[in-house]
Parts: C-alpha cells; sequence; structure tokens
C-alpha cells in the first residue's frame, strides 16, 4: 500500500515536472545564447573606450581652461594699458601708438584663443555625447548579460528537472518490480 502511495505520488511529480520543463523550453525558444565570454570582452571594451572618452573630456576642459585664463590676462593687459598715461617701471610717457599697437596685438591674441575656445567647446559636446552613446550601447550589454545568465540558469532548471524525472522512473521501476514480486 505503501508502495502504491509512492509510486502515485512519483507519477504526479513526474507529470509537473514534465509541465514546468515545457513551460521554460517554450520561454527559451527563439532566444539565442551567446557566449558570455565575447559578451564580458565588450562589456570591457566599451568600459575601456568610456575610461578614454573621459580622459579626452578632462583634457579639453584642462585646454579650455587655459584659453580662457589666457583670454582674462589679454583683456585686463589691454584694459590697463588703456588707462595708463606713464610706464609705471621706466616713467616714460605711454603714446596713442605705443597704446594702440599693444590693444592691437592683444586682440589679435584674444580673437585667437576665442577661437580656440570655441573649437574646444565643440568638441566637448562631441565627446560628452559619444560618452553617453557608451554609456547606453554599455547599459544594453550589460542587459544581454542578464539575460543570458537568466537563460542559461533556466536550461540549467530544465537539467536538473529532467534528471529528477529520470530518478523518478527509476524510481517508478523497482516499486513496479517490488509490487510485481509481493503479488508472486
Amino acid at each position: 500500500n505503501n508502495k502504491l502511495e509512492k509510486r502515485k505520488n512519483n507519477t504526479k511529480e513526474i507529470e509537473i515536472l514534465e509541465k514546468e520543463a515545457i513551460v521554460i523550453n517554450k520561454e527559451l525558444a527563439g532566444k539565442e545564447i551567446i557566449d558570455i565570454e565575447t559578451l564580458l570582452k565588450e562589456i570591457k571594451e566599451k568600459e575601456q573606450e568610456l575610461r578614454l572618452m573621459s580622459n579626452t573630456i578632462l583634457e579639453i576642459n584642462k585646454k579650455l581652461s587655459e584659453f580662457e585664463t589666457k583670454k582674462k590676462y589679454s583683456q585686463n593687459t589691454k584694459e590697463k594699458v588703456s588707462k595708463i598715461d606713464q610706464c609705471p617701471i621706466c616713467l616714460q610717457k605711454v603714446t596713442k601708438g605705443h597704446k594702440q599697437s599693444i590693444h592691437e596685438k592683444e586682440q589679435k591674441l584674444i580673437d585667437e584663443l576665442e577661437k580656440d575656445i570655441k573649437l574646444h567647446q565643440e568638441q566637448e559636446i562631441n565627446a560628452k555625447k559619444k560618452g553617453e552613446e557608451l554609456n547606453k550601447q554599455q547599459e544594453i550589454l550589460r542587459k544581454k548579460q542578464t539575460e543570458i545568465k537568466v537563460l542559461l540558469l533556466k536550461k540549467e532548471s530544465i537539467k536538473e528537472k529532467e534528471n529528477k524525472k529520470k530518478a523518478l522512473n527509476l524510481q517508478q521501476q523497482r516499486i513496479k518490480e517490488e509490487i510485481g514480486k509481493i503479488s508472486i
């Protein structure tokens, strides 16, 4: 009687395992499992590209700061020279012509610096866009990695269910043989 009950329970459990395996197989149908190592390599490459882009942005910002400082210095020089009438060092009179030549020289430098600033600001914008794009790509790769891990776990789950089903079938066979011996 106990063996018959065990056999009945095993049959129910086998049916449940088969149904669960069918559900998981349907979930896995049509989903490709790419090599996780290849994916990890791609993620590392994106991280490297992101670090590079981050360093590029830092360098651009450093240059922008440098240009802004030089521009302010030139503007201050222009302003100071326009206000003085006498050289503070040699005490000679500063002529309009001398003031004009310094003004022109500093203005030319300011114009060059403004071009450099504009160029580097554009480079910064492009570098930030590229960084954002790399972040998005990396996020997509991380999601894929998670999906693959889930798929691998589901595949493993199917194997476990199949192994348990085999063990239960063997147990069913032994119980059947034992019941057959008892009947004789």
